[in-house]
């Protein structure tokens, strides 16, 4: 209990946080949970998904190449439903047919020993393609990789 004589403010031993100056209090879990789902809520847009079918295989094949083929399989068969939204359907059955033919075309020319100098500059090519497929579903166009066989045909969809 306090005392007639006692100052009224907790910070005796610290002036300066007085007012003003007194720390922010804590945020309350349920504010922060419901500001981490409005975040997700705003990052969960189908724009966003199409990107990702094109871009994160990029950033896997610098990591972990055999994983390329995994994101747009996932993102086609968890998050595209073509009755929902085309464009992110034919989106992941876009990126998902050119890194099977990238992935199939790499282990072709990596058996025979003229491939072996091929195989760089088609990894190359293939970041390059997904780059640019990536920048233009930002801007929201429909982009199809050059030389991509079609192993998914465009009526499943």
């Amino acid at each position: 209990m306090k005392t007639a004589s006692e100052p009224s403010s907790e910070f005796v031993d610290r002036p300066w946080m007085e007012g003003a100056h007194a720390p922010a209090p804590e945020p309350t879990i349920p504010k922060v949970k419901a500001q981490a789902e409005a975040c997700w809520r705003a990052c969960d847009t189908d724009q966003n998904w199409q990107v990702a079918c094109h871009l994160v295989p990029v950033v896997l094949f610098l990591g972990a190449p055999f994983l390329t083929l995994l994101v747009p399989l996932l993102i086609w068969q968890m998050k595209a439903r073509p009755e929902r939204n085309q464009a992110l359907a034919s989106s992941a059955v876009e990126a998902l047919n050119f890194q099977i033919t990238l992935f199939l075309v790499s282990v072709l020319l990596s058996v025979t020993v003229i491939g072996v100098i091929f195989v760089p500059p088609l990894m190359i090519a293939g970041v390059v393609f997904s780059i640019v497929a990536s920048i233009k579903t930002y801007k929201g166009e429909a982009y199809r990789y050059p030389h991509s066989h079609r192993f998914i045909r465009d009526d499943l969809v």
